[in-house]
């Protein structure tokens, strides 16, 4: 904390230990020993040669499992294919709606100048109409 009358900065409350921060290290590297050395303990090493898991208790084989593997890969692969081709079409709907919406609005446009020329045609019908019957 900062002590008001000098100006300087002191410790709140003394380090109790200064070593602490080494000891961490000391200890990453002792469990690090120990991975190393379970790991040479579990008979792992040769598992790409084994022919029974590593589980101990007479599981699948390797051979099954790779198996089992393989079908799975290609479930995978086949489910990623379905889904570009799903990805695909949906991407073609996708233009075929705005280029029908593109023809819509057009048809729309055309309509509606159509009902104003139909409009401005019925208007002068009318007017016909009654410049026949005042000349009658």
């Amino acid at each position: 904390m900062t002590n008001e009358k000098n100006n300087t900065n002191e410790l709140v409350t003394d380090d109790d230990d200064p070593t602490a921060e080494l000891e961490v290290l000391v200890l990453d590297q002792r469990a690090s020993q120990q991975d190393e050395d379970s790991e040479s303990n579990a008979n792992t090493y040769d598992y790409p040669n084994s022919e029974k898991a590593a589980d101990g208790d007479g599981g699948e084989t390797i051979s099954e499992l790779r198996s089992d593997l393989e079908n799975r890969s290609k479930t995978i692969d086949r489910l990623q294919f379905d889904i570009e081709q799903l990805r695909a079409k949906w991407l073609g709907l996708e233009a075929e709606i705005g280029a029908r919406e593109e023809i819509t609005k057009r048809l729309n446009q055309e309509l509606e100048s159509a009902n104003s020329s139909r409009g401005k045609i019925q208007s002068q019908i009318k007017k016909r109409d009654q410049s026949i019957k005042s000349l009658k």
